[in-house]
């Protein structure tokens, strides 16, 4: 029976079932403000348009229209969501270790790691004598080798799922953010922490795989020994299972790098996607300049939303093409 195989599926089941229902609760409690920056997206695209900030070109008009109805899509829809972000970060990985391992389950690794060394420990202490207190020390040492070693090796697979599980259940929220460029940073630094997540059961199995060779000719010499081994014939297993507790320990820090260096690599690619370049420079100009027409001003307007833009360039845009003051 392999228990930690039954541990994962459990937790599978439960995130999944986590994650659907918070994902539509923070769905339908944020309905409104979701849609409302829905409508101020597409006000302030025609304000652009209004003001000859963006042409009015049907290139444009499907890029706009594609971008807000993809991410609103997204942002409030359970089955989108599993499709583009929810299997993909939490079947993705198990499906490149499977390919990598050769087709069997990921989660298996961990528990052919524990079966092997237990049945190991169990060999050892049921060969011990009744009051052989040194072969039962030597079981001993071998079982809590092994459950150190899988205890961490478990610990950090169960830790990426329910923290996958969490990030994912707010994705309405972030997801809708990465429409504005003033709040994309959110929505960025929540895909890197996503990707962070999503990493580290794909290198944690990865680095089990590659030692369980290692660890199964240490288990083997323990056999070879025969009915009396001793601590010295346990030392490679003990050593090896040592080292791989040690590089386990560095998957979160090999996670977080990999994940920021994919996030920012994809940021390119999504920003092209969600938004042109100036485009929210020009939105700012335009909706500043068009307040001030409404309540009766006419060039002193410009001059004032002229003013309000550099004053906004403190978030680090760039300036934008033309100088609206001179107008």
């Amino acid at each position: 029976m392999n228990h930690t195989t039954d541990i994962l599926t459990k937790v599978d089941a439960i995130t999944l079932g986590y994650t659907a229902k918070a994902f539509q609760a923070v769905a339908d409690a944020h309905a409104v403000e979701l849609r409302l920056m829905l409508v101020a997206y597409f006000a302030l695209f025609g304000i652009a348009v209004f003001q000859g900030m963006v042409p009015l070109t049907t290139r444009e008009i499907a890029k706009h229209v594609l971008k807000a109805i993809l991410v609103f899509s997204i942002a409030t829809n359970w089955g989108n969501f599993t499709v583009f972000f929810y299997n993909t970060f939490t079947s993705g990985p198990d499906k490149l270790m499977s390919a990598l391992i050769g087709g069997s389950a990921p989660s298996a690794q961990l528990g052919v790691v524990f079966d092997k060394g237990m049945a190991a420990a169990s060999q050892i202490f049921e060969n011990a004598g009744k009051w052989d207190l040194g072969q039962m020390l030597v079981a001993f040492i071998v079982m809590v080798s092994t459950v150190l070693l899988t205890a961490y090796a478990l610990f950090l697979l169960v830790l990426s799922k329910m923290g996958l599980a969490i990030l994912l259940s707010l994705g309405p929220v972030f997801i809708a953010l990465a429409l504005w460029p003033a709040t994309k940073g959110l929505f960025q630094a929540w895909l890197n922490y996503v990707i962070n997540y999503a990493l580290i059961p794909a290198l944690t199995l990865a680095f089990l795989g590659l030692i369980i060779s290692i660890l199964e000719g240490s288990v083997l010499t323990i056999e070879q020994v025969g009915d009396r081994p001793l601590i010295y014939h346990t030392l490679p297993y003990l050593l090896t299972g040592s080292v791989t507790i040690l590089l386990l320990g560095q998957v979160p820090r090999l996670a977080s790098s990999l994940g920021s260096g994919v996030a920012l690599s994809t940021e390119g690619a999504f920003q092209r996607l969600l938004r042109s370049p100036g485009q929210s420079k020009a939105y700012v100009v335009s909706a500043a300049a068009l307040g001030g027409k409404l309540y009766g001003a006419t060039k002193p307007a410009y001059h004032k939303a002229g003013t309000f833009y550099r004053k906004l360039r403190t978030f680090g845009e760039t300036r934008p093409e033309g100088n609206q003051e001179n107008k």
